[in-house]
């Protein structure tokens, strides 16, 4: 046997053992995907039941017996996580999300979670590093409108201007559900409103309430920050329903 037909041997067992390690690897990462899903969708399901009945200590336990048999499962921890913040029990939920974060520094989502109750608790500056990791880890993520949120909060409203107008200038002005520049429109009538500009701030109203995402209309009208043009005409046009 020459030597090229030798080669041509060797370079299709070669290719043969790549097909099937690419097939084992393939195989097992669908199963475990799918049974990422399933557990997530029964859990989710039977959870969800349980809380509409006001029954949310039993619907944790969904969670929690499944987490004994798979600590690990991250769908799993953000469905717990979720619920703990819902019923207000904000430390348990950070201590979630801190156990996803161990097993995987980069989910930007659990990043998101841990900066929107760090805010909730009032730690706005431990809540912006955290929602700036999760823009790290995911540049397109919500946690930019999240930051410009809490900015506000801050009372950082040249900072907040700035991020919403990236917002703006990144995305689709066209789509009328189009959240991020439907929010960034309305934050920057919240910035500028508490700067008391305003014609800026009717202006940037007017732009906001195109979009169909939210009810910015009923919102302006709630919202303390334009408690001073409640009365104004021009406010009660765009606002009117």
């Amino acid at each position: 046997m020459n030597k090229t037909i030798l080669i041509s041997i060797g370079l299709i067992c070669v290719l043969i053992a790549a097909a099937g390690i690419m097939y084992v690897t393939y195989t097992k990462s669908t199963k475990e995907a799918w049974l990422d899903y399933n557990l997530w969708f029964e859990a989710n399901q039977k959870s969800s039941a349980l809380e509409d009945d006001g029954k949310n200590e039993e619907a944790i336990k969904i969670y929690d017996k499944i987490l004994e048999i798979y600590p690990n499962k991250i769908s799993i921890l953000y469905g717990k996580s979720d619920l703990l913040n819902r019923m207000g029990k904000y430390q348990e939920a950070l201590q979630v999300l801190e156990k996803i974060l161990q097993l995987n520094t980069k989910e930007d989502a659990a990043w998101q979670r841990k900066g929107k109750i760090l805010a909730e608790l009032g730690q706005f500056e431990k809540a912006l590093e955290a929602l700036n990791k999760s823009i790290k880890y995911n540049p397109d993520s919500m946690s930019i409108l999240n930051k410009g949120d809490i900015l506000i909060r801050l009372n950082r409203l040249d900072e907040a201007i700035k991020i919403f107008d990236k917002l703006i200038n990144d995305n689709d002005n066209d789509d009328i559900y189009d959240i991020f520049c439907g929010d960034s429109w309305y934050g920057k009538a919240i910035c500028y409103s508490l700067k008391n500009d305003k014609i800026n701030t009717l202006t940037s109203l007017s732009k906001s309430v195109k979009y169909k995402i939210s009810p910015f209309k009923e919102y302006a009208r709630e919202n303390e920050s334009f408690k001073w043009l409640w009365e104004d005409e021009e406010f009660k046009k765009i606002t009117q329903e």
